[in-house]
């Protein structure tokens, strides 16, 4: 006999090929799997339900609503924040690691008063590195950093002993932890956070030491109390968990990263210093926000190769306004342009984007020192040694071929009509700005050394100086007749002053001294600030000896 009509055909692989009305489909692998797929979103539902229900969401949220509001009565909020607290007793863990009910014991944080915030520290405690850790329940730990006590913010660092390297290596409680070392932890605190990430690994060696971690203060007193025995195990250690830290970018904004990669640098020897540059020079462009990150990216700079420098500088391109006019950042780029002997890929990628924005940059204090690096580099006017000591430092010691003074006027070859260009499109604007006068002083300096003629620009920034005099004698005159609204922050005398009395002196030619006092001999009588008075007496004095 055959077989049965009404009975399910399958081939080999026990696939269905047809089924008939009225039998039931069999259940294979596949279908089993597709039909869990299906059931799971309703058990979702059936548990975010239920807790919904025990955390009584609803009810918490319409009291939030009150408690929260800013005229709200001290002593009512104080009633609202007690009944909120009641209604999640024993399951307070639970509300912070949910969306709405998260946002609730933030604010209950925020307006609570200290005995309310010292039952939530101590019923969150064990559960602290576990929040850290979670989307919604680190801004707990945020809001907890920022409304606690000192006693309370100690008992939540305690919590953390033993766990740092894996806090930092998660995506949320890497932020706790940096919010806590920037922003609130004491100078005892950082101690102890950097004391965990020098062992690393070896936190046998951390135990072993006891009290004498307490006048450590840094990775140099650290290595000196463990012993020599100990220093390349921990210096070696170090590099590794920086390595480790390097394939994260997100962690390679941490200031505490940056600390701990600082202190390493200073006492590490040559070969193993090229290792770590290596690795943390792709992040240069994440860690240059801060002071240590900055010196950091400095020293990778000094170590890398030419091909590594051109990554960083085109990682810098799209944020290079924001760089240069950063107060750490614009280090990095001067030790970029001084350490760099690709001269074109620097004035395509940077002093382009200088260039462009020049009316943004050159007005700023550090927007305008890339310029002047080239125009008077190693001036104590403008960089201090102990600002910017690493612009001295032994070229023998970096991977530059060519002698700074070769780079210095390649780059000014090529940048030099495009920047005439822009300073006297906006003389104006520049002369009369405390921090770009000195820009274009120094231009006009630097084109009369190579023999060119400055007297167009004399005569120009004569012009403005003189409209100056005159827009301050028609409001002086104004304000005598009682015109209240005399605006004098408009007038700027005393840079385009300044311009021509050391360009008079450079230049120093009877000349131009004549065609000067011919154009300020009228303003003699004028009330006059410092700057004018010391250009009326430099003209004067040459006036009389001649």
């Amino acid at each position: 006999m055959g077989p049965n009509k009404r009975s399910i055909q399958k081939n080999n692989s026990k696939k269905v090929k047809k089924v008939v009305k009225g039998v039931e489909k069999t259940q294979t692998r596949r279908n089993k799997k597709l039909m869990g797929k299906r059931k799971a979103p309703e058990k979702r539902l059936v548990v975010a339900e239920r807790e919904r229900k025990v955390l009584k969401v609803a009810e918490s949220k319409k009291i939030w609503e009150t408690l929260r509001l800013r005229k709200l009565d001290p002593k009512e909020r104080e009633k609202q924040i007690e009944k909120v607290l009641d209604i999640w007793k024993g399951n307070l863990k639970k509300a912070c690691l949910r969306p709405d009910t998260c946002r609730v014991i933030q604010s209950v944080i925020k307006y609570g008063s200290e005995k309310q915030k010292l039952n939530l520290v101590r019923s969150l405690i064990k559960d602290v590195v576990e929040l850290s850790k979670d989307r919604y329940g680190h801004f707990i730990l945020l809001k907890l950093f920022r409304y606690c006590t000192k006693e309370q913010i100690e008992e939540i660092m305690n919590s953390f002993r033993g766990q740092l390297v894996s806090l930092l290596k998660n995506r949320y409680s890497s932020d706790v932890v940096d919010f806590f070392f920037q922003a609130v932890a004491s100078a005892q605190q950082k101690k102890i956070l950097l004391q965990e990430l020098y062992c690393g690994n070896e936190r046998q060696i951390l135990a072993s030491l006891g009290d004498s971690m307490k006048n450590v203060s840094s990775l140099k007193s650290f290595l000196v109390n463990i012993g020599s025995e100990f220093r390349e195990t921990i210096l070696s250690s170090i590099v590794r968990l920086l390595d480790s830290f390097s394939s994260n970018a997100r962690l390679m904004r941490s200031a505490l990263v940056h600390r701990l990669a600082k202190e390493c640098f200073e006492e590490l020897d040559e070969n193993l210093r090229k290792i770590l540059a290596a690795s943390l020079i792709s992040h240069g462009s994440v860690m240059l926000h801060t002071r240590e990150g900055s010196q950091v990216v400095i020293e990778c700079i000094k170590l890398a190769k030419a091909t590594e420098k051109k990554q960083l500088a085109k990682s810098l391109k799209s944020d290079i306004v924001k760089v240069i006019m950063d107060e750490s950042g614009h280090k990095v780029l001067l030790s970029l342009i001084h350490f760099t002997d690709d001269t074109i890929m620097l004035e395509n990628v940077i002093f382009r984007e200088i260039i462009r924005n020049a009316k943004n940059l050159i007005t700023n204090k550090y927007g305008r020192l890339p310029i002047l690096h080239l125009l008077c580099p190693f001036s104590r006017r403008y960089f201090h040694p102990s600002a910017y000591s690493f612009l001295s430092d032994d070229v023998n010691v970096t991977k530059v071929k060519k002698d700074f003074e070769t780079r210095r006027q390649e780059l000014l070859n090529l940048i030099q009509h495009s920047l005439e260009d822009i300073l006297e499109k906006n003389l104006q604007y520049f002369v009369c700005n405390n921090f770009a006068y000195v820009v274009v002083l120094e231009f006009i300096l630097y084109i009369f050394r190579k023999g060119v003629d400055i007297s167009n620009w004399l005569e120009a920034i004569e012009d403005i100086y003189c409209l100056q005099l005159e827009n301050k004698l028609q409001v002086c005159g104004s304000t005598l007749k009682g015109d209240s609204g005399a605006d004098f922050s408009t007038i700027e005398t005393r840079f385009p002053a300044r311009i021509l009395r050391i360009l008079c002196k450079t230049v120093n030619t009877s000349q131009v001294y004549r065609h000067i006092l011919d154009r300020i001999g009228k303003y003699k009588d004028m009330v006059q600030d410092v700057e004018e008075r010391r250009l009326a007496s430099t003209v004067e004095s040459f006036n009389e000896l001649s």
